[in-house]
């Protein structure tokens, strides 16, 4: 999962939201200099040997104020905005395509850039799909196999559909206390159900889940079927891994850590029927893997896997630690973000800060 989009840009600094907004205003006015003088433009046809890849996660139809996460979905209008941009402006490769370009030693054209969406919500077959074959585009899917063909929902889907539909506050046991969660805390609360162990973390969700009306569905959080997932690489799209459950993988060992990556892995490959050789991480930040981490991925036969730093790709970048952008809504930061002015515009207001 990520920041809200209004962050997204500088990191999780939420200490001063009139602060925010001033830098905020101040990154945009930067980009839309950048961009109209031309210096955008200019950076990415200069870009060779950088690439940047694109990290989302559901594209909709439906009003985001109805949605269980709405800063996880982009509207379609939106997305095809995005993709319009990258079509026209672009070049969009496979992310196995940018993995061995890397492998192989050779240069990275300019302007190259990948696509990926994580989770595996429904809603990229079904809205995001269309516009990706529309557009000659092509893009990699991140399952969390082992919600695969089920009626099950991410828990943090579940945390935030108790906000949205259960009265507030209310509360579900954890970790020996009762914790009580509204819209003033809810974030905090995830963080901290992020580090605490699967079991400890799964009794807390299902007290809450337990609290929702039993006839509820899936909706705009449901992850796909097992034939959408053929569906979508059948379209010639490619099929990575999110892990078997969605956990922090840094938080496991052994036999647990394993299953994670090697399950899922094996889930996948018998829906698709050839290797799956990606894998994202859930969560995605340099805490959430560890050495570990990267020992069992690449025993486990994964090729290449992506982060949620955000940086351009570079020869030099591990092939396990890709770093990867999340674009919010804005076209003009997906361009900033492509182009490689994104990085740059984030470093000196870091140095700034």
């Amino acid at each position: 999962m990520i920041p809200d989009a209004s962050v997204r840009a500088f990191g999780n600094d939420h200490r001063f939201s009139g602060e925010l907004t001033m830098r905020k205003q101040a990154y945009d006015a930067a980009l839309w200099i950048l961009r109209l003088s031309g210096l955008m433009k200019r950076e990415a046809d200069r870009s060779r040997g950088r690439a940047t890849i694109l990290a989302y996660h559901g594209v909709t139809e439906r009003p985001l104020g109805e949605l269980d996460s709405p800063v996880l979905h982009l509207p379609l209008a939106v997305f095809r905005r995005h993709m319009a941009l990258l079509a026209d402006r672009f070049h969009v490769v496979p992310l196995m395509q940018l993995v061995r370009l890397i492998r192989a030693g050779e240069a990275i054209p300019p302007r190259t850039v990948v696509i990926t969406f994580d989770d595996g919500y429904r809603n990229n077959i079904t809205c995001a799909l269309p516009v990706l074959r529309q557009l000659g585009l092509t893009a990699c899917l991140f399952f969390t196999a082992g919600l695969v063909g089920t009626q099950e929902i991410l828990w943090p889907d579940v945390i935030r559909r108790a906000l949205r539909l259960l009265p507030l506050p209310f509360s579900a046991p954890l970790d020996g206390e009762t914790v009580t969660v509204d819209a003033s805390n809810v974030r905090a609360i995830t963080r901290r159900l992020k580090q605490l162990p699967s079991e400890v973390r799964e009794g807390f969700v299902a007290a809450v889940r337990d609290q929702l009306p039993r006839d509820l569905a899936p909706g705009e959080s449901a992850i796909a079927s097992a034939e959408e997932v053929r569906i979508w690489h059948q379209a010639g799209m490619e099929v990575g891994s999110h892990s078997l459950t969605h956990p922090i993988l840094s938080r496991l060992s052994g036999e647990a850590l394993e299953r994670e990556l090697f399950e899922s892995k094996r889930i996948l490959e018998g829906i698709v029927g050839e290797p799956v050789r990606l894998l994202a991480y859930p969560n995605g930040r340099r805490a959430d893997y560890s050495p570990a981490v990267l020992e069992v991925a690449e025993r486990a036969g994964y090729e290449a896997a992506v982060t949620t730093l955000e940086d351009q790709v570079r020869a030099e970048c591990p092939l396990l630690e890709l770093p990867r952008h999340m674009p919010d809504e804005s076209v003009l930061r997906v361009e900033a973000m492509a182009s490689g002015w994104e990085a740059r515009v984030q470093a000196a207001f870091r140095r700034g800060a």
